[in-house]
């Protein structure tokens, strides 16, 4: 079992939904070592979890609307959803944004299934998770997977001032299926203070980290250099995890 250890990246200007996220000089980081895709464990939440199941088909709208009663379209973010898909728009380059659902977890596994769309290498899609409560400073995890095939993970602290912690620096691996118009599944266990990530339900590597311990999930976006990058959602599922 592999442990990373978080690293400080660099802060950036607030916003409530999205902050900026400039670009600096990539730092090494600890990483998984390759091994054969076939040899790698891979996960079936149906039979290793007995907690609740939640599945999000994408059919009710409503679980993402905003105070307004509609879904978000700002000058950050924009989201759709009909017939069974949301659509998830990034539209300022290099920005961190992201949209919080309603419902609370503490320990569980959930996963995205996607579509990666008309991306650029540098683009990034994803979750937020154990994120904060309504009406409360937004802190939480962020994982994701970029257009070219890397996967990476930060721990936001703040976003006035904009804080994030780097726990996995973007680490390439062929569990993702990399390019434009790929669909993948972003998998993620939380239990206790360990963080372990499956793409395409395979394990890929477990992170330990105890800052947050229950919270709300949601959809998480990085446009590359580009700007105004869009990706699609069909479903997603969560499990809770029993002691």
């Amino acid at each position: 079992m592999h442990i990373l250890t978080p690293t400080l990246s660099p802060t950036a200007p607030s916003e409530t939904e999205a902050a900026s996220n400039p670009e600096t000089t990539p730092q090494p980081s600890p990483t998984a070592e390759a091994q054969p895709t076939s040899s790698l464990p891979q996960i079936n939440p149906e039979a290793e979890f007995s907690g609740a199941k939640r599945v999000d088909s994408m059919d009710n709208p409503a679980l993402w609307y905003d105070s307004s009663g509609v879904l978000p379209d700002t000058e950050y973010l924009k989201m759709d959803i009909s017939d069974g898909v949301m659509t998830v728009t990034g539209k300022l380059r290099l920005w961190d944004t992201w949209w919080i659902s309603g419902f609370s977890q503490e320990n569980f596994y959930i996963e995205m299934e996607t579509n990666s769309g008309n991306c650029n290498p540098d683009d990034a899609y994803g979750m937020i998770l154990r994120a904060s409560q309504h009406g409360q400073p937004t802190r939480g995890y962020l994982v994701a997977f970029t257009c070219d095939g890397t996967v990476f993970a930060k721990r936001l602290e703040s976003v006035n001032p904009y804080t994030s912690i780097s726990i996995l620096n973007p680490t390439e691996t062929d569990l993702i299926y990399s390019g434009k118009n790929q669909t993948n599944i972003l998998g993620v266990l939380l239990d206790g203070d360990t963080i372990t990530i499956y793409p395409n339900r395979r394990y890929f590597t477990v992170i330990r980290d105890d800052a947050f311990s229950y919270g709300r999930y949601g959809i998480f976006v990085q446009a590359g250099d580009a700007g105004n990058f869009s990706y699609s959602v069909d479903e997603i599922r969560s499990w809770g995890v029993q002691d």
